[in-house]
């Protein structure tokens, strides 16, 4: 629908929401209109749980272009989350990644700069889990909040930006092993 507009809710796709093993249709939020006939959308709620990375390996090397978090979404999360129709409407966009190499991503985690950017507040930063991602380890407070992964690098290299349960954006990050970080995945989807 071109008729879209930024902070409109849409649904595409289905994953994993409640308890039950029965997927349910994605809400995403526009987030932006790039052209005309694209949209980039974040997943309203906090759709699972991950480590930024699971590797056994130097922390210093983990960078968005090789984290295990990064090989799941544009592995497991699009082959779960999207029909075929579906998948040729994933954009594949270029992104600018602060530590490491620009990628090319299906499916991303918003960059520090793009939190800043596409939400004017941390009221609006703030997330919930779904049930499925609490099931997973995500970590919720007494408001029911939780924190979510950024894709950019923290204060070192063991490290990845994330959002506060409050909404904060917290740039020198969380320990990339840490496994109670909700996940909301973000694409540019082509709306012809």
């Amino acid at each position: 629908n071109q008729n879209i507009k930024v902070g409109d809710v849409v649904k595409f796709g289905s994953y994993y929401q409640n308890y039950s093993q029965k997927k349910e249709p994605i809400e995403w939020i526009v987030l932006e209109r790039p052209l005309d006939d694209q949209a980039l959308l974040i997943s309203k709620y906090a759709l699972d749980c991950k480590s930024y990375d699971d590797l056994d390996r130097p922390y210093d090397d983990v960078t968005w272009k090789n984290c295990t978090l990064r090989k799941w979404c544009n592995g497991y999360f699009i082959e779960n989350a999207f029909n075929e129709k579906e998948k040729q409407l994933i954009v594949e966009r270029e992104n600018i990644n602060n530590a490491g190499n620009n990628t090319k991503d299906k499916v991303f985690l918003l960059s520090t700069d793009e939190a800043s950017t596409y939400f004017s507040s941390s009221n609006d930063r703030q997330c919930y889990p779904t049930k499925f991602a609490l099931t997973n380890g995500a970590y919720q407070d007494n408001n029911r909040r939780c924190y979510w992964w950024l894709r950019s690098r923290g204060y070192d290299g063991d490290c990845a930006a994330c959002i506060h349960d409050v909404g904060d954006i917290y740039d020198s990050g969380c320990s990339v092993l840490n496994g109670i970080l909700a996940v909301r995945p973000a694409f540019l989807l082509r709306l012809t």
